[in-house]
């Protein structure tokens, strides 16, 4: 299989020029090749665990306000729960919101974006993931960066 160097796409082994861009192949090492899968494996890890710990903590945010509301006649427990109800409410947000970055990269690598995919995918959005989306998000994002930025044959950081 050739990757054309220009769009990304996967092309036959026989093909001389991209059959999606037109570009003309060369014979792309097998490294690229290797790290654009490693890439494409974490980012899809990443989406799912995104979207787990999305969920895992609606979960979470829906159990304390029922506790809220079961406590309300309790200040202390009132003021606790709804301390760690806001908590829980910043991680559904900003979960989403790495949910909807990790989805954007996610497909944008299927439709061999790799560029926009890489402009897409940065530390700042890992940090975030692993902040507020779990460390197991935040870590496969990382990996996916790392190779990508091998497949561009560049250094990250």
């Amino acid at each position: 299989m050739k990757i054309c160097p220009n769009c990304g796409y996967q092309n036959p082994d026989e093909a001389i020029y991209c059959m999606k861009c037109g570009a003309k192949l060369d014979n792309t090492p097998l490294k690229q090749i290797s790290a654009l899968e490693n890439t494409r494996l974490w980012v899809m890890i990443a989406y799912i665990f995104s979207i787990v710990m999305t969920f895992v903590f609606l979960i979470l945010l829906i159990f304390q306000m029922v506790n809220l509301a079961l406590h309300i006649s309790n200040l202390f427990v009132t003021v606790y729960d709804a301390i760690t109800a806001a908590i829980y409410a910043l991680m559904v947000i900003f979960g989403f919101f790495v949910f909807q970055r990790t989805r954007e990269i996610y497909y944008l690598l299927q439709d061999n974006k790799i560029e926009e995919a890489n402009a897409k995918l940065t530390l700042e959005w890992i940090v975030i993931a692993i902040i507020f989306n779990g460390v197991i998000s935040g870590v496969f994002l990382l990996l996916s960066k790392i190779e990508m930025e091998s497949y561009f044959g560049k250094k990250i950081i």
